[in-house]
């Protein structure tokens, strides 16, 4: 596999009574400011479906979810301060944060008025850079927390930027990603992790993440039906272009095993506006609760399922769960059908 995960922004909020990025296991620090999707300025291409950037605040962070955290790898995505920069190492436009120690590598402003960025591999300095405001510029950090000694690279829109290492340090052994708060009028337009098996020439190269909206329930094996999450062994579950849509959820009470719901996209072509061979990867979201069950997503985009990892949903709580279908799983046929699978195992 070469991409790990991604995400693209929709229209949905942080927190809502009705669903919100944080049933994805998003989050973001409390505080003043604003946290908000927004379609003013939009990291996008021609063609695309109605896409969204991620605005904030200063101070004003998002972490993704811990679940797609790898402890080598690349994480990139495009960011925008609109206006100005704003200066302080609790604003990032990149942390790898490992939970193992505490630690972390962190991109940020540390001179607004002359646009400095600097990378710091643990507390040290391995260089700067100066980023214009009010563009958009695509980051890709490759780092390797894996040993004892750290190590990461800034490509900034495609070109190596700055490169620095620390040693003593703990292999990372969960963590997570972190960016926002670093313009007083912050974007961060998508995001994707790459795993080690990724060369940095793909890693560094801007490309667009959009969703995908499927059109049709194509398979339900077991009784799922339309309905609030209730019950002992109630699972809901969705898999649309909007992970948070609660018309597409459904529930499964009760559950057994091998059960799972599949949804269909077609045509990816006419519903992304691109072809084949510009596919790299596709992932497939979904959150689910309840008890005594196993779950995971798989995702096929033309070669076969791929699955996700096995998670236990939580009945006081939402439990994420994703799964990405690379090009190195097979060809993405970007005329033929895109499926997605949730499944009780």
């Amino acid at each position: 596999m070469a991409i790990s995960w991604s995400w693209a922004w929709g229209n949905e909020p942080l927190t809502s009574a009705t669903g919100g990025l944080t049933n994805m296991e998003f989050e973001s620090p409390t505080g003043g400011g604003t946290q908000q999707p927004t379609s003013a300025t939009v990291y996008t291409y021609a063609g695309s479906p109605t896409r969204y950037a991620w605005e904030t605040s200063p101070f004003r962070t998002i972490k993704f979810p811990t679940r797609v955290f790898i402890n080598a790898g690349t994480v990139a995505l495009p960011i925008q301060a609109v206006g100005s920069w704003y200066s302080d190492s609790g604003c990032p436009l990149i942390e790898v944060y490992s939970g193992t120690s505490g630690k972390s590598i962190n991109v940020y402003c540390s001179n607004a008025p002359a646009g400095t960025i600097s990378l710091y591999v643990d507390n040290v300095l391995a260089g700067t850079t100066t980023l214009s405001s009010s563009n958009w510029h695509y980051l890709a950090l490759q780092y390797d927390m894996s040993g004892t000694t750290w190590t990461a690279t800034l490509y900034v829109d495609g070109t190596s930027a700055i490169t620095g290492s620390d040693t003593g340090l703990a292999a990372a052994t969960s963590g997570y990603y972190e960016t926002g708060g670093f313009g007083n009028n912050a974007l961060c337009g998508q995001l994707i992790v790459y795993d080690t098996g990724t060369v940095i020439a793909d890693a560094k190269t801007p490309i667009y993440v959009t969703r995908l909206s499927p059109q049709n329930d194509i398979s339900d094996v077991g009784s799922w039906t339309p309905a609030a999450n209730t019950g002992t062994d109630a699972v809901c579950a969705v898999i649309s272009n909007n992970p948070l849509d609660t018309s597409a959820n459904t529930t499964l009470s009760p559950a057994a095993g091998s059960d799972n719901m599949i949804t269909q996209a077609t045509g990816i072509n006419t519903l992304i506006g691109a072809i084949s061979t510009d596919i790299r990867a596709i992932t497939a979201h979904s959150y689910s609760s309840g008890t005594s069950v196993d779950t995971r997503v798989a995702v096929d985009g033309g070669g076969g399922y791929t699955a996700g990892a096995q998670i236990t949903p939580d009945t006081s709580d939402t439990t994420y769960a994703f799964a990405t279908y690379d090009q190195a799983s097979g060809a993405i046929s970007n005329t033929g059908n895109v499926n997605f699978k949730y499944e009780i195992v």
